[in-house]
């Protein structure tokens, strides 16, 4: 049995216990990811090191693409999802959650959350803010990275014609 903590300068808080199998389920991970970005914990050593074995391991890989997919833009959904990015990316595991992109997603991804509120408005309502940022945090990658991405994460051709647009003729 595991359980999560997650500390906060004063306070120790108890987020869950979960037995451990093979892996830590990628929706634990995520809900970790979520949970201490939201609240400003950090994750507690241990448990960030079975996190961190669990990607190693390719626990991805363990569930279905429209299940990944699902729980990624769980992610983006977050009140502040660019906190989230920050995070992935200062506990190095940005490779097993976002292969290929780089570093610069994360900034990317705060720049479309001061433009949201305006690119909304002006789509007059028919944008999705989730996949909106998605395409901020692909901007930098490399076509052979976004079309794994897409692929990962099943979307649907639609969406994935429109994060392989480069804009370019």
């Amino acid at each position: 049995v595991l359980s999560f903590f997650f500390f906060n300068d004063t306070a120790t808080t108890e987020i869950y216990t979960l037995s451990l199998h093979d892996a830590l389920p990628i929706s634990r991970i995520y809900r970790a990811l979520k949970f201490a970005s939201r609240f400003g914990f950090s994750i507690e050593k241990l448990t960030l090191s079975h996190l961190k074995k669990a990607l190693r391991e390719n626990s991805l890989s363990k569930i279905s693409s429209f299940r990944a997919g699902r729980e990624f833009f769980l992610l983006l959904g977050e009140p502040d999802p660019a906190a989230v990015f920050d995070l992935i990316f200062r506990l190095k595991i940005n490779k097993f959650i976002l292969p290929g992109v780089p570093e610069t997603c994360a900034a990317n991804l705060r720049k479309a959350q001061e433009i949201w509120l305006d690119f909304f408005i002006y789509l007059r309502g028919q944008a999705d803010a989730s996949f909106f940022y998605f395409l901020s945090l692909t901007k930098d990658a490399s076509p052979r990275a976004k079309k794994k991405l897409t692929g990962f994460f099943a979307l649907p051709n639609r969406r994935k014609n429109e994060v392989m647009f480069s804009g370019r003729k």
